[in-house]
């Protein structure tokens, strides 16, 4: 398995100004992180594990945004909701792809990717209801 793979840092740039969001934000970014350490020490059985902790937190998170989102003025939540429906079939494709045969770099570059490209292309579209 190549190991070199880097922490993902938190950045403001991520940030919605919405708290909650945000902490889970950070958590689900903290479980890509676990799974990078338990790659890169070579525990693939650990790896997958944080990878099933990684998407039930996605899971959890895309339940309380849709919540979110449907109580904001001027989002339209359709297209949001449908991307989070096929970020979960995606990574639970990957989970279950992990659960056979650990791919390693590959697969916690696609978790990593998938998670990091939702954020910055739905999530802060947030942004303008709490930054000002």
């Amino acid at each position: 398995l190549d190991s070199c793979m880097n922490r993902i840092e938190w950045s403001e740039n991520f940030s919605t100004g919405h708290g909650p969001t945000d902490a889970q934000h950070k958590g689900i970014i903290s479980d890509c992180n676990i799974m990078i350490e338990h790659l890169s020490s070579g525990d693939t059985a650990r790896c997958s594990q944080a990878m099933s902790d990684c998407l039930r937190n996605c899971e959890q998170h895309f339940v309380e945004e849709s919540t979110l989102l449907r109580s904001l003025d001027g989002i339209d939540p359709s297209e949001h909701f449908s991307d989070h429906q096929q970020i979960l079939v995606h990574l639970n494709g990957l989970k279950k792809k992990c659960e056979k045969v650990c791919s390693g770099q590959a697969c916690v570059s696609e978790v990593l990717h998938t998670i990091i490209s939702h954020m910055l292309k739905h999530d802060l579209k947030i942004r303008q209801h709490f930054i000002y």
